[in-house]
């Protein structure tokens, strides 16, 4: 009798455990039949991209120090400004944008999603998070299609031509001009029935400042959030040293963040490189790209990124295009769509999930209503310009 309640409640739990994690659980099933189809090799394993896992993980470990040390504290104070939810949502979704293209989409979404998180928490207007968590995803994605290394698979494009980073830009200034347009109706979509919803209706909320006797802790934790900055935005050093270096000063002066990072989304990364380095390896795949991919890298780039995202996406079908270009619109304007179509993405989820996991059915309904509209505003944005030569 009680084998058999002890073996209910843990399926209870893998249920649980299942429907909260859902994305790396499928993950987890995609690689192990991806490494079933194509054993793993060392080379393989070798040339994941442990760069944007390790600077994931790295980002992770300082924003939680700077949540710990309540480091956010004067974006609060920012609050005071605006007058209106709309306003506010503006600010949050522009800061984005803007920021996306010279600190990565990545950087943007793990700074100013728990943020944003904490903001309408501490306001009390929970019922507009949602939609503006959602919006500041598109804006990351959008914002950063401008500059090379705004994202993975554009540096991976930008350097395996000899384009100039001016012309680079030029061409990207379409798509990005249209997703700023794109975000501009949405937020007012959003406030559409209540433009001038003010964002205190009664009392004004009270936060807490962080605690003057721990301004070194704060300050360290600004300085390796600078230093990680620096290394994406230049990689001017080198990237092993600067793993080393944030790791061991984390370790000496404050371990206790290692405890709050979500392993889960750096898990679910890790097994989305292995998913699509281990289906690229499958030598009937390569043939089958080796004659179908050139002359249609615009609708290749849409359609592999919604199912093994766009990052892996570029690094597959690069070696079989010939128009640059169109690789550069379809994976980038494959960011929108599916919820993998871009790992950013998973990012939001993940974070958004870990706060609200109840919200998990309202997140896909409202994350796939803007990304399939914003999808078809890059379809059309770029499928007359395709064929414009980087």
């Amino acid at each position: 009798m009680n084998a058999g309640r002890s073996e209910k409640q843990k399926m209870e739990k893998f249920k649980s455990f299942c429907k909260k994690q859902i994305v790396f659980v499928v993950a987890l099933f995609a690689s192990l039949l991806s490494l079933i189809l194509s054993p793993p090799t060392g080379e393989r394993f070798i040339s994941l991209d442990w760069r944007t896992l390790f600077t994931l993980f790295m980002l992770l470990l300082v924003l939680e120090g700077f949540k710990k040390e309540k480091m956010f504290y004067p974006f609060f104070c920012l609050t005071d400004r605006f007058k209106t939810l709309k306003g506010l949502t503006y600010f949050l979704v522009g800061v984005v944008f803007f920021l996306a293209p010279f600190i990565t989409n990545d950087v943007s979404l793990v700074t100013f999603v728990p943020l944003t998180i904490i903001i309408f928490k501490g306001i009390k207007k929970e019922k507009y998070l949602l939609q503006t968590v959602i919006l500041e995803n598109i804006a990351a994605i959008s914002g950063a299609f401008l500059t090379p290394f705004g994202n993975p698979q554009n540096l991976f494009i930008y350097t395996n031509t000899k384009v100039s980073p001016s012309s680079f830009i030029l061409h990207m200034l379409p798509m990005w001009g249209m997703g700023l347009l794109g975000l501009f109706v949405a937020v007012n979509f959003i406030y559409r029935k209540n433009p001038k919803e003010p964002i205190y209706t009664n009392e004004r909320i009270e936060h807490d400042a962080p605690d003057p006797q721990n301004r070194g802790l704060r300050v360290f934790y600004l300085a390796l959030l600078v230093l990680l900055l620096v290394e994406i935005i230049t990689r001017v050093f080198n990237f092993i040293d600067i793993v080393i270096i944030v790791l061991a000063a984390l370790l000496i002066f404050d371990r206790k963040v290692f405890k709050k990072v979500d392993y889960y989304l750096l898990s679910t990364f890790f097994l989305f490189f292995l998913f699509s380095s281990s289906i690229a390896d499958i030598p009937f795949v390569k043939d089958f790209l080796s004659t179908h991919v050139s002359g249609n890298e615009y609708w290749w780039g849409l359609g592999i990124s919604q199912i093994i995202s766009n990052v892996p996406g570029t690094a597959l079908l690069l070696d079989f295009s010939n128009n640059y270009t169109a690789l550069l619109y379809g994976v980038n304007a494959a960011g929108m769509g599916t919820i993998v179509g871009s790992l950013a993405s998973l990012i939001t989820f993940s974070i958004y999930n870990k706060e609200y996991p109840e919200e998990k059915k309202n997140f896909f309904k409202y994350f796939h209503f803007f990304s399939l509209c914003f999808l078809v505003l890059y379809i059309l944005t770029a499928l007359p310009i395709q064929n414009w030569t980087l």
